[in-house]
Protein backbone atom coordinates (compact mmCIF):
# COMPACT_ATOMS: atom_id res chain seq x y z
CA UNK A 1 0.00 0.00 0.00
CA UNK A 2 1.05 3.73 -1.35
CA UNK A 3 -0.25 6.67 0.66
CA UNK A 4 0.80 9.58 -0.94
CA UNK A 5 0.67 12.78 1.63
CA UNK A 6 1.12 15.77 0.12
CA UNK A 7 -1.37 19.00 0.76
CA UNK A 8 -2.83 20.01 -2.75
CA UNK A 9 -2.91 23.65 -3.46
CA UNK A 10 -5.76 25.59 -5.56
CA UNK A 11 -5.92 24.58 -8.82
CA UNK A 12 -4.57 21.08 -8.10
CA UNK A 13 -5.97 17.45 -7.97
CA UNK A 14 -5.13 14.69 -6.17
CA UNK A 15 -6.12 11.56 -6.95
CA UNK A 16 -5.38 8.14 -5.11
CA UNK A 17 -7.34 4.89 -6.61
CA UNK A 18 -6.58 1.06 -7.66
CA UNK A 19 -6.36 2.60 -10.92
CA UNK A 20 -5.72 6.58 -11.72
CA UNK A 21 -6.26 8.52 -15.11
CA UNK A 22 -6.08 11.76 -16.51
CA UNK A 23 -7.76 11.11 -19.68
CA UNK A 24 -7.04 12.30 -23.10
CA UNK A 25 -8.37 15.43 -23.15
CA UNK A 26 -8.73 16.94 -19.81
CA UNK A 27 -6.72 19.76 -18.75
CA UNK A 28 -5.28 19.40 -14.36
CA UNK A 29 -4.32 23.85 -13.91
CA UNK A 30 -2.45 23.31 -11.28
CA UNK A 31 -0.37 20.32 -9.94
CA UNK A 32 -1.38 16.91 -10.38
CA UNK A 33 -0.96 13.74 -7.34
CA UNK A 34 -1.83 11.03 -8.17
CA UNK A 35 -1.33 6.88 -6.31
CA UNK A 36 -2.50 4.02 -7.63
CA UNK A 37 -1.33 0.24 -9.16
CA UNK A 38 -1.79 1.62 -12.37
CA UNK A 39 -1.40 6.05 -13.20
CA UNK A 40 -1.89 7.27 -16.58
CA UNK A 41 -1.68 10.77 -17.39
CA UNK A 42 -2.69 11.20 -20.69
CA UNK A 43 -4.31 14.17 -20.76
CA UNK A 44 -2.62 18.21 -19.34
CA UNK A 45 -1.41 19.12 -16.51
CA UNK A 46 -0.75 22.60 -16.37
CA UNK A 47 2.33 22.61 -13.78
CA UNK A 48 4.15 19.51 -11.96
CA UNK A 49 3.19 15.80 -12.24
CA UNK A 50 3.62 14.21 -8.86
CA UNK A 51 2.78 10.63 -9.51
CA UNK A 52 3.60 6.84 -7.54
CA UNK A 53 2.22 3.63 -8.98
CA UNK A 54 3.07 -0.04 -9.76
CA UNK A 55 2.63 0.82 -13.62
CA UNK A 56 3.14 4.45 -14.53
CA UNK A 57 2.48 6.56 -18.32
CA UNK A 58 2.88 9.91 -18.69
CA UNK A 59 1.85 10.34 -22.12
CA UNK A 60 0.15 13.86 -21.93
CA UNK A 61 1.85 17.09 -21.88
CA UNK A 62 3.27 18.52 -17.98
CA UNK A 63 4.06 22.33 -17.93
CA UNK A 64 6.18 21.77 -15.04
CA UNK A 65 8.37 19.25 -13.43
CA UNK A 66 7.60 15.24 -13.31
CA UNK A 67 8.43 13.52 -9.68
CA UNK A 68 7.73 10.03 -10.95
CA UNK A 69 8.01 6.72 -8.60
CA UNK A 70 6.66 3.19 -10.13
CA UNK A 71 7.58 -0.56 -10.84
CA UNK A 72 7.47 0.29 -14.35
CA UNK A 73 7.65 3.67 -15.60
CA UNK A 74 7.24 5.16 -19.17
CA UNK A 75 7.42 8.57 -20.36
CA UNK A 76 6.06 9.51 -23.82
CA UNK A 77 4.77 12.79 -23.37
CA UNK A 78 6.15 15.76 -23.07
CA UNK A 79 7.68 17.71 -19.36
CA UNK A 80 8.42 21.26 -19.61
CA UNK A 81 10.72 21.00 -16.38
CA UNK A 82 13.17 18.22 -14.81
CA UNK A 83 12.23 15.10 -14.15
CA UNK A 84 12.98 12.74 -11.27
CA UNK A 85 12.08 8.96 -11.55
CA UNK A 86 12.89 6.19 -9.40
CA UNK A 87 11.67 2.71 -11.25
CA UNK A 88 12.49 -1.02 -11.83
CA UNK A 89 12.49 -0.44 -15.57
CA UNK A 90 12.16 2.95 -16.85
CA UNK A 91 11.30 4.23 -20.75
CA UNK A 92 11.51 7.74 -21.96
CA UNK A 93 10.40 8.22 -25.45
CA UNK A 94 9.32 11.58 -24.99
CA UNK A 95 10.52 15.52 -24.43
CA UNK A 96 12.21 16.57 -21.70
CA UNK A 97 12.94 20.71 -21.35
CA UNK A 98 14.84 19.86 -18.74
CA UNK A 99 17.36 17.52 -16.89
CA UNK A 100 16.55 13.71 -16.22
CA UNK A 101 17.34 12.29 -13.15
CA UNK A 102 16.91 8.72 -12.39
CA UNK A 103 17.59 5.31 -10.44
CA UNK A 104 16.26 2.29 -11.91
CA UNK A 105 17.20 -0.91 -12.61
CA UNK A 106 16.76 -0.54 -16.03
CA UNK A 107 16.66 2.79 -18.21
CA UNK A 108 16.61 3.17 -21.73
CA UNK A 109 15.99 6.04 -23.67
CA UNK A 110 14.12 5.85 -27.03
CA UNK A 111 15.40 7.03 -30.84
CA UNK A 112 12.61 9.32 -30.08
CA UNK A 113 13.53 10.81 -26.60
CA UNK A 114 14.65 14.23 -26.62
CA UNK A 115 16.31 15.91 -22.97
CA UNK A 116 17.02 19.51 -23.15
CA UNK A 117 19.05 19.61 -20.39
CA UNK A 118 21.38 16.95 -18.56
CA UNK A 119 21.02 13.20 -17.73
CA UNK A 120 21.91 11.39 -14.46
CA UNK A 121 21.34 7.87 -13.99
CA UNK A 122 21.94 5.20 -11.63
CA UNK A 123 20.83 1.96 -13.26
CA UNK A 124 22.12 -1.34 -13.22
CA UNK A 125 21.25 -0.74 -17.67
CA UNK A 126 21.25 2.32 -19.34
CA UNK A 127 20.66 2.05 -22.82
CA UNK A 128 20.64 5.41 -24.25
CA UNK A 129 18.90 5.99 -27.77
CA UNK A 130 18.06 9.42 -27.98
CA UNK A 131 19.50 12.98 -27.74
CA UNK A 132 20.52 14.99 -24.90
CA UNK A 133 21.67 19.06 -25.20
CA UNK A 134 23.51 18.48 -22.14
CA UNK A 135 25.97 16.15 -20.45
CA UNK A 136 25.54 12.34 -19.31
CA UNK A 137 26.68 11.43 -16.36
CA UNK A 138 26.09 7.77 -15.16
CA UNK A 139 27.02 4.51 -12.48
CA UNK A 140 25.70 1.26 -14.20
CA UNK A 141 26.63 -2.22 -14.91
CA UNK A 142 25.76 -2.11 -18.49
CA UNK A 143 25.54 1.12 -20.72
CA UNK A 144 24.51 0.90 -24.45
CA UNK A 145 25.02 4.56 -26.29
CA UNK A 146 23.13 4.65 -29.34
CA UNK A 147 21.98 8.58 -29.56
CA UNK A 148 23.62 11.54 -29.49
CA UNK A 149 24.94 13.64 -26.18
CA UNK A 150 25.69 17.09 -26.74
CA UNK A 151 27.84 17.96 -23.50
CA UNK A 152 30.11 15.42 -21.56
CA UNK A 153 29.82 11.88 -20.83
CA UNK A 154 31.16 10.76 -17.83
CA UNK A 155 30.98 6.69 -16.55
CA UNK A 156 31.20 4.71 -13.97
CA UNK A 157 30.60 0.83 -14.50
CA UNK A 158 30.15 -1.69 -12.13
CA UNK A 159 33.21 -4.26 -11.64
CA UNK A 160 32.24 -6.69 -14.86
CA UNK A 161 30.18 -3.96 -16.25
CA UNK A 162 29.94 -3.20 -20.30
CA UNK A 163 30.32 -0.10 -22.55
CA UNK A 164 29.03 -0.35 -26.09
CA UNK A 165 29.35 2.81 -28.03
CA UNK A 166 26.98 2.02 -31.45
CA UNK A 167 27.91 3.39 -34.74
CA UNK A 168 25.02 5.74 -34.28
CA UNK A 169 26.48 7.34 -31.17
CA UNK A 170 27.56 10.95 -31.07
CA UNK A 171 29.30 12.70 -28.08
CA UNK A 172 30.16 16.28 -27.35
CA UNK A 173 33.03 17.77 -25.59
CA UNK A 174 34.61 15.10 -23.11
CA UNK A 175 34.14 11.28 -23.27
CA UNK A 176 35.61 9.20 -19.79
CA UNK A 177 34.62 5.79 -18.35
CA UNK A 178 35.89 3.96 -15.50
CA UNK A 179 35.59 0.25 -15.55
CA UNK A 180 37.41 -2.95 -15.64
CA UNK A 181 37.04 -3.84 -19.23
CA UNK A 182 37.58 -2.17 -22.69
CA UNK A 183 34.83 -0.35 -24.41
CA UNK A 184 33.47 -1.92 -27.58
CA UNK A 185 33.33 1.56 -29.70
CA UNK A 186 31.96 0.94 -33.22
CA UNK A 187 34.24 2.39 -36.40
CA UNK A 188 31.21 5.04 -37.09
CA UNK A 189 30.95 6.60 -33.70
CA UNK A 190 31.71 9.61 -33.33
Amino acid sequence: VLVLAVGVQAGSERRESRVVTVPAGETVEGNFYGAGDSVQVNGTVASDVVVAGGNVVVAGDGGGAGLVVGGDVRVTGTVEGNIRVVGGTVQIDGVVGRNVTVAAGKLSFGSTSTVGGHVTVAAGELNLGGGSDGSLTAAAGKVTLAGEVQGSVRLWLDRGGSLDVLDTAVTGSTFSYVGSGAANVASGAK
